[in-house]
């Protein structure tokens, strides 16, 4: 009896370790039963899609590259760490362009500005040259509420980012065990997080660009599956109030077929 139960549970881990996942959310604010975006993750990859939208996404861990398929045009885009860095590099030498031409403008103005004009200029300027060390971005503050909810029955970790003293965001995430999520596809999520991070914030920075709010989750020790995003909106004279909630609906471990994370070929 006791070898039959251990070839059990080595059966189940086996199943366990090669279940693919897709992971639908709900756009709350609108009502539970409205789909606001699907990840679906097999074999390294990871498809997500905006009901809607007429846009497919997949990203290839493997490859480290990322694809945007428009659906009724048949166009799509790819974007690998080489093409990205290519990019950033360009919009850096665009930003420092136009840098010069502003620095040439403000000599000639300086003189007729008061001291506390000239620092402000300078401020704008120093943000717009180095917006990595300056940029408003690197107000952004991450704190561990210390606490657990619970979202559609799984349990998770409560996060909030502040900009300053201002909440901008409530996170919320979930152990992979949790969502029975298999250890490959875990890290397929997780390095499609630390990509989307990059993709964004490294061509927003290089177009100077930071008043972005979104941040890189391993940097901050946040580990597990976002189940749960809340931002927030602080209107003039106003109490803070919710413009965007996504919420985990639907977990479902069907086998995916290879199809799907199969492009189209163009005629």
């Amino acid at each position: 009896m006791k070898i039959i139960l251990i070839a059990i549970v080595l059966l189940s881990g086996l199943q366990y370790a090669s279940a693919d996942i897709t992971l639908t959310f709900s756009d709350a604010l609108k009502n539970s039963d409205n789909t606001s975006v699907i990840y679906s993750i097999k074999d390294q990859q990871l498809k997500f899609v905006e009901p809607g939208q007429n846009k497919l996404n997949i990203y290839n861990a493997k490859t480290e590259a990322f694809v945007s398929l428009q659906v009724q045009s048949g166009q799509s885009s790819t974007l690998n760490k080489q093409q990205l860095n290519l990019r950033v590099n360009q919009l850096n030498k665009e930003r420092l362009k136009t840098l010069e031409e502003v620095e040439k403008k403000l000599r000639k103005d300086l003189p007729s500005m008061t001291s506390a004009q000239q620092e402000a200029a300078e401020t704008l300027l120093n943000i717009y040259k180095y917006p990595e060390l300056y940029g408003e971005h690197t107000s952004l503050i991450v704190k561990s509420m210390n606490r657990t909810k619970v979202v559609n029955g799984i349990s998770c970790k409560v996060y909030h980012l502040y900009k300053l003293a201002d909440l901008k965001t409530s996170f919320c995430f979930a152990d992979a065990q949790s969502l029975k999520i298999s250890d490959a596809d875990y890290k397929t999520l997780r390095r499609f997080y630390a990509f989307n991070y990059a993709m964004q914030s490294q061509m927003l920075i290089a177009m100077g660009k930071t008043k972005f709010t979104f941040i890189d989750y391993d940097q901050h020790d946040m580990p597990g599956v976002l189940i749960e995003s809340i931002r927030y909106k602080k209107p003039p004279r106003q109490k803070t109030e919710i413009s965007f909630h996504s919420a985990l609906k639907h977990v479902s471990h069907s086998s995916l077929k290879e199809a799907d994370f199969t492009l189209p070929t163009q005629p």
